[in-house]
């Protein structure tokens, strides 16, 4: 999708989503620094949930996974993968960036909320590599499947 943006002179339509600001606003000022990239929003979990403006105007979704601080869910970034599926018309990339990457529970999840992209926070954590998942996000392997399959049935 980015490739494609960078090829005709458009700039790639990037919505960030952590409710970390630290983690939401660096993202968001590392990649507007790129002039390929346009930052539509910067948005908590529960400020992507109730976004106004369609989802399929976006080219790429930057997503957290988790938030530890929110008791009644833990992992507000699988209902926002979910809500941008739900207006998704074919062109969005989805990305999630966490540290929870490790987690059989999130990553499947992730899977069934049909995210495309799972990466470890580490992995983009300077701006060449946290562009590369912008417009390259294909160098990184898809959400992956459990590390201990037996665990998934524990976890039902």
């Amino acid at each position: 999708m980015g490739t494609e943006s960078r090829r005709t002179g458009r700039q790639t339509r990037v919505v960030v989503v952590d409710d970390d600001d630290i983690n939401r606003r660096g993202m968001a000022n590392l990649l507007a620094e790129d002039t390929a990239i346009d930052i539509v929003a910067s948005l908590t979990h529960a400020e992507a949930l109730d976004r106004p403006s369609p989802w399929d105007e976006i080219d790429v979704v930057l997503a957290d996974a988790a938030d530890e601080r929110n008791r009644a869910d833990h992992f507000p970034g699988v209902a926002v993968v979910e809500e941008v599926r739900r207006h998704d018309r074919g062109g969005q990339t989805v990305v999630v960036i966490t540290g929870h990457f490790f987690d059989d529970a999130v990553r499947r999840r992730m899977r069934e909320a049909k995210a495309d992209f799972y990466y470890h926070r580490t992995v983009v954590c300077d701006a060449r590599s946290l562009r590369d998942a912008v417009f390259r996000p294909d160098a990184q392997r898809w959400v992956p499947g459990p590390v201990d399959p037996e665990t998934l049935f524990s976890q039902g």
